[in-house]
């Protein structure tokens, strides 16, 4: 109920809210480009080991329609709370984030980058924009959990029966999967605080 109550606020507030959370912020410690919209759906992978063809030798990202300059605590939560499986997220997550740190910084030294930022660097950024993976929860989560047959009639006169969109959010949000991501990532960010600022 405590939690209900954050969230009416935070959707009472919701454009405000979300306007600012890419902002650049004093005491931020190292700013990226953002891709903006970084879920599996928008890295493609190449398989190209025949000895091992159902791994990835290599990924690219594509579809660059909403990136921007500042905090890689926005892509990494986005990512975190929309394309990484539940359990592997309730076991492994600071496992995903101290190898996202070790490919990091890796790639900065090939790069010759001098003041390269240390994994508490990182994971001060990551806990300034767990904000950013509260947006990504009820953003973008439902549509990429979205079963095919409730996806088929996304048509905009479907979309401006307000009828019509309020039984098709009641059935998107009836998935056990997305309920489950949802309580956990609540639970989880009611634990830090973050449900508090705002």
């Amino acid at each position: 109920e405590k939690i209900a109550q954050k969230l009416h606020n935070f959707n009472d507030n919701f454009n405000t809210i979300c306007a600012h959370l890419a902002d650049h912020r004093e005491g931020d410690r190292f700013v990226v480009m953002n891709h903006g919209d970084l879920t599996v759906l928008n890295i493609m992978y190449a398989y190209d080991d025949p000895k091992q063809p159902k791994k990835p030798t290599r990924a690219i990202f594509v579809d660059f329609q909403l990136n921007f300059y500042g905090s890689p605590g926005c892509d990494l939560n986005f990512f975190l709370n929309t394309s990484v499986q539940l359990d592997l997220l309730k076991e492994r997550r600071e496992d995903l984030i101290n190898v996202y740190y070790k490919t990091l910084k890796e790639s900065l030294e090939y790069l010759h980058y001098e003041n390269i930022p240390t994994l508490e660097d990182l994971k001060y950024e990551l806990r300034a924009r767990e904000l950013y993976g509260l947006f990504a929860m009820f953003g973008f989560l439902p549509i990429l959990t979205m079963p095919k047959e409730l996806s088929g009639d996304n048509s905009i006169e479907t979309m401006i029966n307000e009828e019509a969109v309020r039984l098709k959010y009641k059935k998107v949000f009836a998935q056990e999967r997305l309920q489950a991501q949802l309580k956990y990532g609540l639970k989880r960010l009611e634990g830090m605080g973050v449900l508090d600022e705002f």
